[in-house]
């Protein structure tokens, strides 16, 4: 059995699993069985509150979040649900706060419900797989913007300013290992043309890739 350590921020996800009816519980993990996989969390916990109305939506993303993070173990050790399970609850027991109480009866619960919840690959396993296959690589894309300046060009004598040029400075900003970093580039005006046919040659690819994708059935998952 894997030893595991829950992160503190999975508390509450844990207690609101436990927590909730049989029958919420069960409308719950019968959307997730049906739901299609999504790269949008907030897409898939509205599609699931659509279907399992007793639930509030920060229960069910609490909840989901929790589950996806127990797929990503699950499939880079290569273990049962069963097996996952019993670790979870073992760590559990292992938490001692006065506000998280854990007992053989919530052990049972807790086992049961996230063992289900662990053999819906087609639409949590591949939506947890999804967003690791997206962000796996050692720089992802945040932010970027576009700072315009107006540079004057000094000639002789230097009090006077015989002209300008347009200088655009290109900020991406980008993470990686976990810290926010950014770089600047500079660009003229026929950078710029040069950037916008760049990104307009990229969405005619995509446009056709996706395409292709419906054509074969694929399940493939948008960004949105």
């Amino acid at each position: 059995m894997p030893s595991l350590i829950i992160p503190k921020r999975e508390y509450d996800a844990i207690q609101e699993l436990i927590g909730i009816d049989d029958a919420t519980f069960n409308s719950f993990a019968q959307a997730l069985e049906k739901n299609q996989a999504t790269l949008s969390l907030n897409k898939f916990v509205q599609s699931i509150c659509e279907h399992a109305s007793a639930l509030k939506k920060d229960t069910a993303k609490k909840i989901l979040r929790f589950v996806i993070s127990l797929y990503g173990v699950r499939y880079t050790d290569n273990i049962s649900p069963e097996v996952l399970a019993d670790a979870v609850c073992k760590a559990a027991e292992e938490i001692s706060l006065p506000e998280f109480q854990f007992d053989a009866e919530k052990a049972a619960i807790l086992k049961t419900r996230i063992v289900r919840l662990l053999n819906y690959d087609k639409s949590v396993g591949v939506t947890a797989k999804a967003g690791d296959v997206l962000t796996e690589h050692q720089k992802i894309f945040c932010s970027a913007r576009i700072l315009s300046d107006i540079r004057p060009i000094f000639t002789w004598p230097l009090v006077s300013i015989s002209g300008a040029v347009l200088i655009h400075m290109l900020q991406i900003a980008y993470h990686e290992d976990g810290d926010h970093k950014e770089f600047y580039v500079a660009l003229d005006t026929l950078d710029l043309q040069k950037l916008k046919e760049v990104i307009n040659r990229a969405e005619q690819k995509t446009k056709s890739i996706e395409d292709f994708l419906k054509k074969s059935e694929l399940n493939y998952l948008p960004v949105e």
